[in-house]
Formats: structure tokens, C-alpha cells, sequence
């Protein structure tokens, strides 16, 4: 961590030496399945930031080669381009905070970028560790592409203009945001994209939405841009989008309708108010969120409305929702008459 913050003594070679010497046959943790990645990505920078006058390919190679003693059926050539791409981070920061001029192409930093992020690896790699600090990674390319010279700026803005084009919701969102941060209208598309009227998201099954929905928010609180991005609708539609299919038998609004049903059974007097309320409900559900019962629950509920005293029928159709719904779907009136 001290290494890539920066906060790290200035080592001559002799020093770097004996540090290397010391961390070269660590054994790392093995079987960890949640960190495990971690730990030999963290070693991969900290072994090439402590040896820039070994050719990056070699210290790579002797990362992974390191890995692959404990996964040996792991893919060579993801993880050597995964190592490789540390390896360069490792050179970079070295450089920079040892006051020197960077030595490695820029193309090979094009190169590295576009097998990590953006190439469809075949047959298909699924590595969740480096998926979650994938963003990270690219986040330091960045900071560290930006501060270097126009052709380093114009050649990560390409890359990252590449990857986003089409404002991915996937684990290296975070980099995209923070890529284009002082781009407020680009932002904005991207969030109209995904929650906007007709947005992406609303197509997702409940779970993904939800989990979109959220990150897409705390983004926008990252990067401040409350102010010109308004979430309220956003955030009020989110509330009533977990209203859904529950399983492959039970809706949402099925607890609501047995729990009314066993009212009606009681014969309590003052049940038309919860027919009222649970009515208001299902309109709700319907309009925000994916209401499979709505049509079930509309003729139950006209048929109980339908079947109190004369002034609650004539204020059923003195109500314009109530009439206009009455109007557009006539089977309502039929099963109000003669009850559900």
C-alpha cells in the first residue's frame, strides 16, 4: 500500500535489493477464494516497482509462474496479461515517484489495457477477484495517463472512450465515472440511459435492477452531481420495484388479497375502506413497479366495492380513476354486478 500511494522511502538499488530478497519467496495464502488474487496482484506492483532495471516481461513471468505452483488450472495467458499489466503499473510508479522519465511504450499500455478490460477472453475467463479491482486498476492508469503528456492523455481517453461507449453497469463502472467526472452531460446520459424514462434498467429482473439502481445512485453521490442530476423519481420508483414475481407460484399482492379475503369471510362491516386502500395499493404497484395480480385484485375489489350500499357504488363511479378504469377495461363493471 505504501508503494502505491507513494508514501515509500526513495531506495537506492542496494536497498531495493535486500527488500526484494526478503518478499521474493513469500508464500502467499492459497485456497482463499475471496482474496486470494489480492494478494499476488499486490505483490506483482510491489515486485516490478522494486526492480525497474529487470525487463518487465521476466518479472511477470516469475509472478506468475508464482500463481500457477497453487492453480495450476488456471488460464497462462489471462493471468500473464493480467500480471503483466500490474507489472507495468509497478514501472510506472516507480518512475513517477523516483522523479524519473517512464521508459515503456505507449502502446504497449494501449495494448495491456485492451486484453484486460475490453477483449472476450475464449473459452470465457470468470475471475470475480479481478473483476472487483479491475476498476481500480484501470482508476490508476488513469490518474497516472493524465499526469504524463498529451499523447499518454489522448491515448487513455481513447481507451476509456472504448470501454464505456456503450455506459456498461458492470464492476468497472466506477473508473467510467470517475473517468468523466468534470463531464457533467455525459454523466447524465449515461444515468438517463440506465433510470431514465424507458431506461435499461427497467427491463432487468428484479434483483439486477435493484442492484444497478443502487450503484448508479452511489455514484452519483460520489462524485457530488446531486445538483445536476435530479434522483427523486429514480428513488421513489426504486421503493415499489421490488414489487414483483416472488416465486414461481406467489405474487407480491397475494398476501395482501388472502389476508382481504379472510376480512370478507369475518364479514366485517367496515371492510369497503380496505377495499378502498388495497385498490389505491395496487394501482401503485402497477404503475411503479411489476403488479402480476392487478387484474385479479380489479375484479375483486369492484366486485366487493359494487356489492356495499348504494353510495359507495355512486361514489365508485363519481371517482374519475375509478370511472376512467371502468371505461377502459368493461369486464370490471360486469364482475362489480355480479360479483367476484
Amino acid at each position: 500500500m505504501r508503494t502505491v500511494s507513494g508514501n515509500i522511502e526513495k531506495y537506492d538499488k542496494y536497498e531495493r535489493e535486500e527488500v526484494y530478497n526478503q518478499i521474493q519467496g513469500i508464500e502467499l495464502p492459497h485456497g482463499d477464494v475471496e482474496y486470494e488474487i489480492y494478494y499476488y496482484s499486490i505483490y506483482a506492483v510491489v515486485v516490478s516497482y522494486l526492480q525497474p532495471a529487470v525487463d518487465r516481461l521476466i518479472v511477470s513471468q516469475r509472478v506468475l509462474e508464482k500463481f500457477l505452483i497453487k492453480n495450476s488450472h488456471s488460464d497462462r495467458s489471462y493471468y500473464g496479461v493480467w500480471f503483466n499489466c500490474l507489472c507495468y503499473l509497478g514501472y510506472w510508479l516507480h518512475a513517477k515517484y523516483n522523479g524519473q522519465k517512464f521508459a515503456e511504450h505507449l502502446c504497449e499500455m494501449k495494448r495491456l489495457l485492451s486484453l484486460v478490460m475490453i477483449k472476450d477472453w475464449f473459452p470465457r475467463v470468470i475471475d470475480l477477484q479481478i473483476r472487483n479491482i479491475s476498476s481500480l486498476v484501470l482508476k490508476a492508469y488513469i490518474v497516472l495517463a493524465t499526469q504524463e503528456s498529451e499523447e499518454y492523455k489522448s491515448a487513455i481517453s481513447g481507451i476509456c472512450e472504448q470501454i464505456f461507449e456503450n455506459n456498461p453497469v458492470h464492476q468497472v463502472m466506477d473508473a467510467g465515472w470517475f473517468f468523466y467526472r468534470n463531464d457533467v452531460g455525459r454523466l447524465t446520459d449515461w444515468y438517463q440511459d440506465w433510470l431514465g424514462e424507458g431506461g435499461k434498467v427497467w427491463d432487468n429482473p428484479i434483483g439486477d435492477r435493484n442492484r444497478i439502481i443502487k450503484d448508479i445512485l452511489q455514484l452519483v453521490e460520489k462524485y457530488q452531481l446531486e445538483k445536476y442530476i435530479d434522483t427523486a423519481t429514480v428513488r421513489e420508483k426504486a421503493k415499489w420495484s421490488v414489487i414483483g414475481y416472488a416465486s414461481d407460484k406467489e405474487y407480491s399482492l397475494s398476501y395482501i388479497l388472502n389476508w382481504y379475503d379472510d376480512l370478507v369471510e369475518m364479514g366485517d362491516e367496515e371492510i369497503y375502506k380496505y377495499t378502498e386502500n388495497i385498490k389505491r395499493l395496487s394501482g401503485k404497484m402497477e404503475e411503479l413497479g411489476d403488479n402480476r395480480l392487478d387484474y385479479e385484485a380489479n375484479c375483486k375489489l369492484y366486485g366487493k366495492l359494487f356489492g356495499n350500499e348504494l353510495s359507495t357504488i355512486k361514489k365508485v363511479l363519481s371517482t374519475p380513476v375509478y370511472m376512467s378504469e371502468l371505461l377502459e377495461q368493461p369486464e370490471y363493471i360486469i364482475e362489480g354486478v355480479i360479483g367476484y
